[in-house]
């Protein structure tokens, strides 16, 4: 990792490791991540999400999956930009999804990215 491991993160580590509570979480009603997902999303942002219907996710990839489960179908082009994570066009590949490359390029400033004007086709 690029920093340090904040010390409220390592005491809280430690602490789950001296209780041995190393499994899943058992919360029946939900991971209180879910109300406090929609909280600040309603303070940052006045999106009015229900954190009933929220879900965390662990795998960024198996949540890439899933969008793209619920927003295309099989033979679907998806935008990307490229360069990208090569995992990502993986997952597209795999779940017969249509690579449309938005080529990023080096911009004149050394070391960024930048994209070019986007039109619909």
């Amino acid at each position: 990792m690029d920093f340090p491991t904040p010390p409220p993160v390592v005491a809280a580590l430690r602490e789950a490791v001296d209780r041995c509570d190393l499994g899943y979480r058992d919360w029946p009603d939900g991971s209180p991540l879910r109300m406090a997902f929609a909280k600040r999303m309603a303070e940052r942002f006045g999106w009015a999400a229900s954190g009933h219907r929220v879900r965390e996710q662990t795998d960024l990839i198996q949540c890439l999956q899933l969008v793209l489960h619920l927003a295309t179908s099989d033979g679907d082009a998806v935008a990307v930009q490229t360069p990208n994570y090569p995992p990502f066009l993986a997952t597209l590949r795999t779940m017969n999804r249509r690579i449309v490359p938005v080529p990023m390029r080096t911009a004149v400033t050394a070391g960024a990215w930048t994209s070019p004007p986007w039109t619909p086709r």
